[in-house]
């Protein structure tokens, strides 16, 4: 199985987690999207 890393990308009105493979996890729009992305992130 190959490592993969998730990544933050902004997206119209929010922002999105991918893992490096292009798959998107999850998607926050609104006041404190990046926020939101971040604490996904941490928590993975």
């Amino acid at each position: 199985m190959a490592a993969l890393t998730l990544m933050l990308r902004p997206i119209p009105g929010g922002w999105a987690v991918y893992l490096s493979n292009g798959r998107e996890l999850a998607r926050y729009h609104g006041l404190g999207a990046r926020w939101r992305a971040l604490r996904y992130v941490a928590g993975a």
